[in-house]
């Protein structure tokens, strides 16, 4: 689960918002500029990665923006008087993949890690696609609740996901709250566990690379986790890479 980097909302959304503050999702897809804005600056609140299962995210391939408090089809769930109008609030739009969806056909040869995205079985099923119409209210963290400085998740050698009862920064979450997140987007599912297992072995092979060049390893470190000039990070599985190599 990555953290929130707070990204301004595109004005052309806002414009539209204040606009027509009743507008369907299906309303904003028919706007072209605001549209194309909205999938241009979305993915750089996760930095270019899933919010929810932090693989990278391909455009046009494995990519969707996703609502956290959930919308029905094109249209805008029912929201309380007095709540935003969820379907086109920038707060509630996230980066994420398609959990592992993504039709074969329309993955380039030149994608690695083409097998932790494709459809293989429903139990491999993760992240929004799995989470389906399922309110925050049942159990889910908000991404503005995990911290940056430190990886709430524990990671085992074949890329299981568990709480870190080390973590400081844990807010009011705790092992039960944090359990229950990863079971209602499925994020141990074995297509995800063999993704971070694979990953995690890579990054070990660059790292003692590093060291036995005499590299200063902590530039490389910091490097792994700094957002580019483009807002992206190069690595997927951020806060992996936050317990293993800076926690």
């Amino acid at each position: 689960m990555m953290p929130y980097f707070h990204i301004s909302e595109p004005l052309e959304l806002e414009k539209f918002r204040t606009a027509d503050p009743n507008a369907t999702w299906a309303d904003l897809k028919a706007t072209m500029n605001v549209n194309i804005s909205v999938k241009n600056t979305v993915p750089k609140k996760g930095a270019g990665l899933c919010i929810y299962c932090e693989q990278k995210l391909i455009d046009k391939v494995d990519f969707q923006v996703e609502h956290f408090v959930p919308k029905k089809g094109d249209v805008n769930s029912s929201y309380l008087p007095g709540d935003p109008n969820w379907a086109i609030h920038w707060d509630n739009l996230l980066p994420a993949c398609l959990g592992g969806t993504a039709p074969a056909g329309n993955m380039p040869s030149s994608i690695c890690d083409s097998e932790s995205r494709i459809y293989t079985s429903k139990n491999n099923i993760s992240c929004g696609q799995f989470k389906g119409d399922k309110h925050p209210n049942v159990g889910f963290i908000s991404p503005k609740e995990i911290p940056s400085s430190e990886s709430l998740f524990l990671y085992e050698v074949d890329g299981q996901m568990k709480f870190n009862h080390k973590a400081k920064n844990v807010g009011s979450l705790d092992k039960n709250s944090i359990d229950k997140h990863i079971g209602l987007l499925n994020l141990n599912c074995e297509r995800l566990k063999r993704a971070r297992a694979k990953f995690a072995l890579m990054l070990e092979d660059e790292f003692d690379v590093a060291q036995q060049s005499y590299e200063d390893v902590s530039e490389l470190i910091e490097k792994w986790l700094t957002p580019n000039a483009d807002g992206l990070l190069d690595q997927p599985f951020f806060s992996l890479i936050l317990k293993r190599y800076k926690s």
